[in-house]
């Protein structure tokens, strides 16, 4: 038995201080001399944001022809950085005719909505359009959905993978593969993007079944190292008293964030205080209302979403006006491309309001420029349908820790837990944990909580194609 994990996105070293990456992950098994390959994720990146282009490739995606032909595809969940490159010619072309896309009921919902917005939004900047619609529909066409979590046996007796909520989004995954090879087993999991704490619209990760405990962590998510954070529920609090002081004062709340999640749930929040709130954007929109239908429910932990108090708007920028007076909106970000730019830049000069950003901020994106802004000049520079547009801000700008991804200090012991089982957690030298999708600090963060265990990291060139088994 052989098993080897190759790393094809996140960040090296230096690179990495500027941010997380694109998630993709390569699984090489080797048994009863064969061998089988599954993709995990293959998102696009982030950095990408005030370039030419508004996406870019995992930076390792050009070495994926060099591996075997794919066997089998999964995507953790809908987020652009972990599934919006499976439709790029270079990871179509790696498929075998009968290769699989396994991912969650409500991934399957999302999915096509997201590889369309992309299109749509490379079309009106007149830059490279990443794919073609026969290209979406060629992956759409292998698409297994999985109804519920469980398990999936990939090659009788030889490869299953159990598959397990991650807690970080609706329809978010964990995998865990179980490799057997005469009496040999091995379990390998990958975290996915993972929320120990529960988040607007599913409760936390749970532990996996004792029969699916890990013995290897292929990959976990460490996106916040380093930072000592507050509980999702004070977070949520803070941004609910700031809306209603600024909402009292006779202002206006501004919330830009992902169309997924975070943007209706706010919504819901704030509407419940009895605040006029206007919704806008399409994607936004559509996702909200897949997460209130039954395509958008896949585990018992998933929470319900009412949008019966918001306004939805039918064009963008209508929600400007739309009330006498104050109001929130709330306006997807779409890392820069959604219909948040216009209001940023629309608001953003006035002191009369609240400027909110529930949770991560991408760098370089249009919502870092304007938290940034009261650091440097004061100023900001907008992206708008491509055009850069400089603005003053003397809008209150507040960041708010409602994460979905694992605090640090929640995140520590539960590696323990999953691992307390592991045949290997006493043996020197094997390798137990990869540390990925995070940042330089973060990563190191990690790196020096787990000083105890064998760590290897995504954004080391050695560590990046790692034998994780050999017997």
């Amino acid at each position: 038995m052989y098993i080897q994990l190759s790393e094809l996105g996140g960040r090296i070293r230096g690179d990495a201080r500027r941010g997380v990456g694109a998630s993709c992950h390569v699984l090489i098994i080797k048994v009863y001399g064969r061998t089988y390959c599954y993709l995990i994720d293959c998102g696009m990146d982030f950095s990408a944001m005030g370039n030419p282009v508004s996406w870019e490739d995992p930076i390792g995606l050009a070495g994926l022809k060099e591996f075997p032909e794919i066997n089998d595809a999964f995507v953790s969940h809908v987020h652009r950085d972990h599934g919006s490159c499976l439709a790029r010619r270079p990871v179509l072309s790696r498929m075998k005719k009968n290769t699989r896309l396994f991912c969650s009921r409500p991934t399957a919902a999302f999915l096509p909505h997201v590889l369309a917005d992309q299109r749509s939004f490379s079309d009106r900047r007149e830059e490279e359009v990443p794919y073609s619609v026969d290209d979406i529909n060629a992956l759409l066409e292998r698409m297994k959905i999985i109804f519920k979590p469980g398990v999936l046996e990939l090659v009788p007796g030889i490869v299953s993978v159990c598959i397990l909520p991650s807690g970080h989004t609706r329809g978010s995954c964990q995998l865990i593969f179980l490799v057997q090879e005469n009496r040999k087993k091995v379990k390998i999991m990958f975290s996915g993007d993972y929320a120990v704490h529960d988040t607007f619209s599913t409760v936390g990760a749970l532990l996996p079944p004792n029969n699916w405990s890990p013995d290897i962590i292929g990959s976990f998510d460490c996106t916040f190292g380093g930072l000592l954070l507050k509980s999702w529920d004070e977070e949520m609090d803070r941004l609910i008293m700031d809306s209603r002081e600024m909402i009292a004062r006779g202002g206006d709340v501004l919330v830009f964030a992902s169309a997924f999640d975070y943007c209706p749930i706010v919504a819901q929040k704030l509407g419940e205080l009895g605040i006029p709130v206007c919704l806008d954007g399409y994607s936004m929109v559509n996702f909200a209302h897949t997460m209130c239908s039954e395509d958008g429910v896949w585990c018992e932990q998933d929470q319900t979403i009412m949008l019966d108090a918001a306004h939805v708007c039918e064009r963008p920028g209508e929600a400007l006006g739309y009330f006498d007076g104050p109001c929130a909106i709330v306006a997807s970000s779409g890392t820069g491309q959604g219909p948040a730019a216009r209001y940023l830049a629309s608001m953003a000069y006035r002191d009369d309001v609240l400027i909110v950003a529930p949770g991560l901020v991408v760098p370089g994106s249009n919502g870092h420029r304007i938290m940034q802004a009261k650091h440097s000049d004061g100023y900001a520079l907008i992206e708008v349908d491509g055009e850069m547009i400089r603005t003053p801000v003397y809008a209150r700008c507040e960041q708010y820790g409602l994460i979905t991804h694992s605090r640090q200090q929640d995140a520590i012991p539960r590696i323990g837990l999953l691992l307390e089982n592991s045949q290997f957690l006493k043996s020197t030298g094997h390798p137990l944990v990869g540390l990925h999708h995070g940042s330089f600090s973060a990563l190191n963060a990690y790196e020096n909580a787990l000083s105890g265990l064998q760590t290897f990291r995504g954004d080391i060139k050695k560590d990046r194609d790692i034998v994780l088994v050999d017997w």
